[in-house]
C-alpha cells in the first residue's frame, strides 16, 4: 500500500530560494537531517520539483526544533471529502476523559508513491 500524493496538475511547483543560516543553526539542521536520514523517516531526493527551506524554532529547553514549511503544497493538494476533524472538536471530545492517547508518528506509515518522491523530497 502506498499513499499518492493528490497534487493539482495545473499549479506550477514552488522553489524558495536558498536562505543561509547561522553556524550553530546550520549545526542542529545536520544533526536533525542526519538523525532523520538514518531512521529511514527521509530519504535524499535530487533535483526535487518542489524545494523550501527549513524553519528552526528554539524550544524552551533552548534544543533547536526543525520544522519544514508545506504551506505551498498544501495549497495546490486537491481536497477530498474525507477531511480530518478540528482540533477543538477533537478536544471537546475528550473532556471528561483521565487519558489522552497519542499515536506516534511511525505508528502508522504508508510508503509514499515513486511519481511522488520529486514532490516530498524523499
Amino acid at each position: 500500500m502506498s499513499h499518492h500524493l493528490k497534487v493539482d496538475p495545473t499549479c506550477q511547483s514552488v522553489k524558495h530560494k536558498k536562505r543561509s543560516f547561522t553556524p550553530k543553526c546550520q549545526k542542529a539542521i545536520s544533526e536533525e537531517v542526519d538523525k532523520l536520514l538514518k531512521t529511514g523517516f527521509i530519504k535524499e531526493a535530487i533535483y526535487s520539483d518542489w524545494l523550501v527551506n527549513v524553519i528552526l524554532i528554539k524550544k524552551m529547553n533552548r534544543k533547536w526544533c526543525m520544522y519544514i514549511d508545506f504551506i505551498d503544497l498544501s495549497r495546490v493538494y486537491l481536497k477530498d471529502s474525507y477531511s480530518l476533524p478540528q482540533i477543538d472538536q477533537m478536544m471537546d471530545a475528550t473532556s471528561g476523559h483521565k487519558l489522552l492517547n497519542f499515536m506516534d508518528d511511525d505508528a502508522l506509515q504508508f510508503e509514499k508513491c515513486r511519481d511522488d518522491l520529486s514532490t516530498t523530497g524523499g
